[in-house]
């Protein structure tokens, strides 16, 4: 597309239409900080990408984990 931009795409709630960058930035959390985390965090295994580096929990912290399996298998 070179230098040509798309306008004027509307809103829509269909699963095959364009998107507003702008609505899909919201979806997803910077990974500079700038925005803060709410809600669940699924740190299951079915992911393809795995977490790297340090989690500032600023002071919070992390409840209701599982307790550790008890089998040696």
């Amino acid at each position: 597309m070179k230098d040509h931009t798309i306008t004027g795409i509307r809103s829509s709630s269909q699963d095959d239409s364009a998107v507003i960058l702008g609505d899909v930035k919201s979806l997803f959390l910077p990974r500079d900080g700038s925005r803060q985390m709410s809600g669940n965090l699924n740190m299951g295994t079915d992911g393809s990408d795995s977490m790297t580096g340090n989690l500032n929990m600023d002071n919070n912290r992390i409840t209701n984990l599982s307790p550790l399996p008890t089998s040696d298998t």
